[in-house]
């Protein structure tokens, strides 16, 4: 959160600088406002971007961690079962997978990066 608080500000500053600039006819204050504001820009749409798909995801998880569940609870035996067990294995990776990155980006980069606190609160699919 920090990050976006310090972009924010960063970006305002560099808008400011800008215009200081080209009052005072100081073409390389302008052009390295232009080229810092430009990169905090893309980090403030990188993040919000990242917010927006990891609030995406976590329903996706959750269904699918719902349908796994209850596929491996079912009792009856199909003549496909070694085939649908690989690929409910393969899909149970691949979604711990997704929770193990986004746990771990937010322990790690959580002043830096934008990353909704629910997903702490999901659990493995077993």
């Amino acid at each position: 959160m920090i990050g976006v608080i310090t972009g924010i500000i960063i970006f305002a500053l560099c808008i400011v600088f800008f215009f200081v600039g080209e009052n005072t006819y100081r073409v390389g204050l302008s052009v390295i406002s232009i080229i810092i504001g430009l990169f905090t820009a893309f980090y403030l749409f990188l993040a919000g971007a990242l917010y927006v798909v990891a609030k995406v995801q976590i329903p996706e998880f959750q269904n699918k961690k719902a349908y796994i569940e209850e596929t491996l609870g079912k009792e009856g035996k199909s003549l496909n079962d070694s085939i649908d067990e690989q690929a409910l294995q393969d899909l149970k990776v691949s979604c711990n997978r997704w929770l193990i990155e986004a746990k771990t980006y937010h322990e790690n980069l959580k002043m830096w990066l934008v990353i909704p606190d629910e997903v702490m609160d999901l659990t493995f699919i077993e």
